[in-house]
């Protein structure tokens, strides 16, 4: 969310996540153990909705 605060601008954030979700192929939406166990930063659907909210 660093980069959020920095630009400033939540619509390049939302779509530099969909870019980095396709790019690497990821879960957007990781079974709830698996976040909860090995989840380190927030999901991607997490950091978009954070994004839309501020």
């Amino acid at each position: 969310m660093d980069a959020l605060k920095a630009t400033g601008d939540p619509v390049a954030f939302v779509e530099m996540q969909k870019m980095l979700s396709l790019r690497s192929l990821s879960d957007s939406t990781p079974p709830a153990v698996m976040q909860w166990w090995w989840g380190s930063h927030p999901t991607t659907l997490e950091r978009v909705s954070l994004a839309k909210s501020s």
